[in-house]
Parts: structure tokens; sequence; C-alpha cells
């Protein structure tokens, strides 16, 4: 089956979804196997930020429809039909229709530009500014400075607000957590934060309630809490730590738990006891207690994903930050080899691959492109790019792989 690009007006009635379509917050919009109407081809066409799959539902074997929201159309026939889709690896140039009048040759054919990250609406404003103002209430709540308890209520009442609803607010969120400049030195606010965001955003993708779902960011705001009663000086050590370093540092989770019991929190808590397995493995490999898989909660099995990828997708002292498909990569070998359980890490890698198209990526070649799709019935869900000539690149099918997921300011420079 090939698979074709169309423009978002070119869709017909008998089409049939290939994938879900979901609102801005997560839930679903139209399932997969919806077979369009003119009504519904109507809806979609009204709104401003559909990516889609789409195959025909026809006797013989048929293409797939890739569609391009308004905003994402090439100039040219992407934006006016349904061109084919050249080989895995091949080059894409922008071919526009032949008039009777007229016509182009390959050799006279212009070559596209690709968007300039600085047209385009890398960083939303409103959510920066929301985003700072949590990192401050944060940096009260986490003072270092005399403080033996947390107050609870506070931080209740944060993840409660609409101030923090609005940082998990769908794709928008994972783009934008990309995109703002991160700072080194105060490593544990932004990392406790993009941890919640993420479990806010893990909770819609599995459907919980409400309730459960906060819950779930609660445990991710504080996962690490207990790295506050370690001291700054080990915390930011460039280079390998010793033995005793190593231990000290793996003791943060029952740490952080100890600063939770007297705090108020109920020790049999889900979200208690999630942060104190956060470390812990399926194959027994974690710590603190070498549990199996079937011994870790849900909350313990999730935050170890959404710990481990912020924690890799970050500049540390010690380690440069990796390129999300790298960490997809790293996912896939741990999940095959038991260390993380699939029902949740395959889930977290589809819906946050998806999420990263329109992001700029630094490749391996030194060049810099969008992404622009993602294929996930390849393994490593590897990106296509469309370089700043035009082009695209294929990063599952040749050698230039994304070397680094580009900030705004990186993005523009």
């Amino acid at each position: 089956m090939r698979m074709i690009r169309c423009a978002i007006e070119n869709l017909q009635p008998g089409m049939v979804l290939g994938e879900p379509i979901f609102h801005d917050n997560g839930n679903i919009m139209l399932r997969k196997g919806t077979q369009l109407t003119e009504a519904l081809i109507k809806r979609l066409q009204s709104r401003k930020d559909i990516t889609v799959f789409l195959k025909r539902m026809l006797e013989t074997a048929a293409p797939a429809v890739d569609i391009l929201s308004p905003d994402e159309e090439l100039e040219g026939t992407a934006a006016k039909g349904c061109p084919d889709t050249p080989q895995a690896g091949d080059a894409i140039e922008d071919k526009t229709p032949e008039s009777p009048e007229q016509k182009t040759s390959p050799e006279e054919m212009p070559v596209r530009r690709s968007s300039d990250p600085k047209q385009e609406r890398l960083l939303d404003l409103n959510y920066v500014e929301e985003y700072k103002s949590v990192i401050e209430e944060l940096r009260v709540l986490f003072s270092r400075h005399g403080a033996t308890t947390l107050n609870l209520d506070a931080i209740n009442a944060l993840i409660a607000s609409s101030k923090l609803d609005q940082l998990c607010d769908g794709a928008r969120a994972v783009t934008q957590i990309h995109n703002i400049p991160r700072e080194e030195r105060n490593y544990l606010l932004h990392h406790s934060l993009h941890v919640s965001i993420l479990a806010g955003l893990m909770g819609t993708w599995l459907g919980w309630p409400t309730s459960r779902r906060r819950r779930l960011m609660f445990a991710g705001l504080l996962l690490d809490v207990g790295k506050l009663k370690i001291a700054e000086a080990l915390l930011n050590k460039p280079g390998v730590l010793n033995n005793t370093e190593r231990s000290i540092l793996g003791r943060h989770s029952t740490m952080g738990c100890d600063l939770l019991k007297l705090s108020g929190l109920d020790e049999n808590d889900e979200a208690m006891i999630g942060i104190l397995q956060h470390h812990e493995r399926c194959d027994g490999s974690g710590y603190p207690a070498q549990l199996k898989k079937n011994q870790i909660t849900p909350f313990g099995h999730i935050l170890g994903i959404l710990d481990s990828y912020d924690a890799m997708a970050s500049n540390r002292t010690y380690a440069r930050r990796k390129s999300p498909f790298e960490i997809f990569d790293i996912f896939q070998r741990d999940t095959v080899g038991g260390k993380f359980a699939p029902e949740y890490s395959v889930l977290f890698v589809n819906r946050l691959s998806q999420s990263l198209i329109g992001n700029w990526v630094m490749l391996t070649n030194d060049k810099k492109g969008k992404i622009v799709y993602v294929d996930q019935s390849r393994t490593g869900a590897m990106p296509i790019v469309e370089l700043e000539d035009g082009t695209f690149l294929d990063t599952g099918v040749q050698s230039v792989k994304v070397k680094a997921l580009l900030t705004y300011i990186e993005a523009i420079s």
C-alpha cells in the first residue's frame, strides 16, 4: 500500500480514518475506522490543527492518505491535490500542476523553501508566562532553607488550578516544554514540572478520570522532592559519581517519601507509592526494593517512564541531552529487555512522537529541519524531516538521524 499526501480540502466521503483524531485536550474527536461523511469532512475542514492519516475503503488495494492541516499545506500540489509520495530516501520536490497552456520541465521547477522558524509561532507566549508563573510558585514550595515539611495544601491547590491544566494542553504542551530553554542550574524545578505535565498528558491518553489524573500529576511534581535533602554540590557534580555518592543519590526516593510522611501524606496513598517506586524496573534491576513487574503499581511504572524521558531529554551537569528519537530507541530496547511495562511505554512513545510533528531539529549532518511526519508502523518511530531548502529526508532509511530537538532560541539562531 502506497502512502500519499493530500490537502485537507480534498477529503472525500467514503474515506476511512486510519488513526483517531484528538481534540487539543487529548480527548478523542473521531475514532479510528470512522468512515467520513460530508458533514464530518466539513467539521474537519473547520479545524486548524488536524494531522491525521486516512485510508480509502475499497475492494482493491488503495493508497492511504496523509492529510495536511491548512497551516501546514505545501505551496504547490500538496495544497491542491494528492501527489504520489516518492520512494523512501528520495528528495521530494515541489511540483506545480501543469496547465494546458504551459508545461514546466523538472529542471525549471522552483525549489520550495521550507518554513522559516523565525516566521513560525514556535513559542506560545501565553504558555510561557503560565510556565514561568508555576516555576516561581515551585521555587517557594521547594525551598531548601529551613523547611522540614512541605505545604501539601498549596501543592494540591496548584495541581487543581487552571494554570497547571493549561500547561497540560495536548500536543501544545509537548512542543512548548521542548521549545522553552531550560535553566540547568534549576534543573530540579524544571524537571519536576515537566514530569507533572507529562503525567497530565499520560493520564489523558489513558482515559483516566480527572481525580486520578491529578493524583498522577501530584506524584510527578514530587517524585524527586527527596533531592532537596541532598547537597547541591553532589546533585550538580559533573562526571562519574563514586560508590558512596551513588548510594546517597539512590536514596532520594525514600528520602522524598519520608519528607512527605512528615508533611502529612498517608504512606498508602497511590502517589506516595508511585514516588517510592519510580526507579523500580519490571526485571527487578531497579531500586530501592528490586521489585518485579507485578509488584510495581501503575503510578510506579508510569512515573519511571516519564522521569527517564525528561532526564534524558535535558542537559545535565554530567550528560548532554539526547534527541527524543534516541530516547525512543532506548525505551524500545528497555521494553523488549523487560525493564519497562509495554502497556505504558508503547503508548507514551506513540503519542509523544506524534506530538513532536512541527518541531525543529538538528540532524547529524548539522542541517536544520522540521519534523513533518512520524511513521509509527516502523520500529523506532523515525521521522521524516523537511530541510531548509525544501527537500525531505527520511531518517528511517538514511544514515542521517536527528541529533537534537531544538529549542526556540536554537531554531531561530
